[in-house]
């Protein structure tokens, strides 16, 4: 599941609504989502009083207030090998057909995503090594997992994930303060 404060009728600080019940229902499974799109609410900030959490969480804010020409040349500049949009940024209104400056253009491969379907993306790569601390490796419960090869010993571990010289590192957890 994803949780959405759009969809479910919560304020973007998770302080109030429904996405305080959902996140604290949904957060104990990996399985779960959640997706912030919200600039103006600090990601550790907003996350902190539901900490700790198995719920997979990413930070991707949006600017509402970009039009048509600055996200083509926005996709332009940076270049990306997919765009992953609704149908309907690729096309005129059906009530102005003749409004081009209402189109998104792109060289790359566009994948359009209507309401409520689901997209295999191509991941560009699946492992990255990472630094982890004394400390970290210390603590860490390996579990066997049972796979098609055979058994592969795994382990939970929870961090903030930092990148510096494109040498990823895994720092401590962030805390709840409350």
């Amino acid at each position: 599941a994803v949780v959405s404060t759009q969809s479910t009728g919560g304020h973007p600080s998770l302080r109030c609504g429904d996405a305080v019940l959902l996140l604290e229902n949904w957060r104990d499974d990996m399985h779960n989502s959640i997706i912030l799109i919200e600039s103006e609410f600090p990601f550790a900030t907003t996350l902190a009083p539901f900490l700790p959490m198995a719920m997979r969480s990413y930070f991707c804010p949006i600017d509402p207030s970009i039009n048509y020409a600055q996200a083509s040349k926005l996709i332009k500049d940076i270049r990306p090998k997919t765009v992953v949009t609704s149908p309907t940024y690729f096309r005129a209104p059906v009530s102005h057909p003749n409004r081009t400056d209402l189109i998104l253009v792109s060289d790359s491969d566009v994948v359009e995503l209507g309401v409520g379907e689901t997209a295999n993306l191509p991941q560009p790569q699946s492992v990255i090594n990472v630094e982890l601390s004394m400390d970290q490796l210390e603590n860490l419960n390996m579990q066997p997992l049972k796979t098609n090869d055979g058994y592969q010993l795994v382990s939970h571990i929870a961090g903030v994930l930092k990148a510096r010289d494109n040498k990823p590192a895994l720092g401590p957890p962030i805390t709840s303060s409350a």
